[in-house]
């Protein structure tokens, strides 16, 4: 599924009205760990991103806040929007 997402921090998600929405919930990090096979992988950036989609998913679908299928839907929405700044953000869920 994809967002429409300010681009500076603390992200927003953009509502259907084009209002950028802070969303209570949703684990953004900038590292994350990935430990396999007793060796330790990590992964940093500098921008944050969604520690766990599914949760980030859940959460989402319990607010206004608009999901498309595509990232040509998402890029439509954003241009509709006034100021011009944001981004796309696409979250995998399992479900």
């Amino acid at each position: 599924m994809w967002f429409v997402i300010t681009i500076k921090s603390p992200v927003k998600f953009y509502n259907p009205d084009g209002n950028p929405i802070d969303v209570d919930g949703v684990e953004w990090t900038n590292e994350i760990v990935n430990e396999k096979n007793d060796v330790a992988i990590r992964i940093a950036s500098n921008e944050a991103f969604i520690k766990d989609h599914q949760q980030a998913m859940d959460i989402l679908s319990k607010t206004q806040i608009k999901g498309f299928k595509t990232k040509i839907e998402a890029r439509d929405f954003g241009k509709t929007l006034p100021n011009g700044k944001w981004k796309y953000l696409k979250i995998i869920s399992k479900g």
